[in-house]
């Protein structure tokens, strides 16, 4: 064996006693400690159901209508913004929105953008969408979160 292997094997070794002493040395000293404070666990703490987005709900939230409706409200509603109008800007937005347990849209953010105002123009119409049917888990309403496309096209 070489020089170079006997240091580095030796070097080894040396590190690893001294990681397992520092192991050892800090369970030590963690038995010691008593806690002045007891925290509940997660099950006794009840938490506002309404702030938690279910991710998967036995129905998603859907607008009164249907698809079809939503999709003809946002374009009664939608106005092309002037600039982009005038500077012949096109694109797709998509939106994730929250909708509460409620029916109301709490959130919403922009998780493709266009341009800024394209962007601003559509978070201004999902922001104004009311009554939706919120969605369901275990037969409790429930909040949630889905993802709406909106095209500007000229």
């Amino acid at each position: 064996m070489t020089m170079k292997r006997i240091v580095t094997l030796m070097l080894l070794a040396v590190i690893t006693l001294g990681a397992r002493a520092d192991y050892n040395s800090a369970r030590e000293s963690c038995d010691e400690v008593t806690p002045d404070v007891l925290v509940p666990l997660q099950e006794d703490v009840k938490a506002d159901a309404s702030d938690e987005v279910c991710l998967a709900p036995d129905k998603p939230a859907q607008y009164p209508g249907g698809e079809v409706a939503m999709m003809r409200w946002i374009a009664a509603n939608l106005r092309y913004p002037p600039v982009a109008y005038e500077n012949k800007i096109q694109g797709r937005v998509v939106l994730q929105i929250e909708i509460s347990a409620t029916g109301e849209v709490d959130k919403v953010n922009v998780i493709r953008d266009a341009a800024p105002d394209l962007n601003a123009e559509a978070v201004r119409v999902a922001k104004k969408m009311k009554g939706w049917v919120p969605g369901t888990y275990n037969g409790r309403p429930v909040r949630t979160k889905m993802n709406l496309p909106i095209t500007f096209k000229l």
